[in-house]
């Protein structure tokens, strides 16, 4: 998979995840540390994220790093994301 790809399904499915959550770029900065600035980045697929940002990322919004990636398909569907 390319790093064009990569990006893309990280930003579609990071905003997904942001949305059926109802949490903001700013929420999820203070919870991970990482800045703000980073994760519009990673939404405007600008630039990927570290291995130790995407598991902090992934462990809030309560999916794997291979589904964030577009490694799984079967780790959640946007219904079963369950709100924090």
């Amino acid at each position: 998979m390319d790093t064009g790809r990569l990006k893309h399904t990280l930003a579609l499915r990071l905003a997904l995840c942001l949305e059926v959550k109802n949490i903001s770029q700013a929420e999820l900065s203070d919870t991970t540390g990482i800045s703000q600035a980073s994760i519009s980045r990673y939404l405007n697929e600008a630039r990927l994220p570290r291995l130790t940002e995407l598991v902090m990322m992934s462990l809030i919004i309560g999916v794997s790093v291979d589904w964030l990636l577009g490694l799984d398909e079967i780790n959640a569907l946007p219904g079963e994301i369950v709100r924090m």
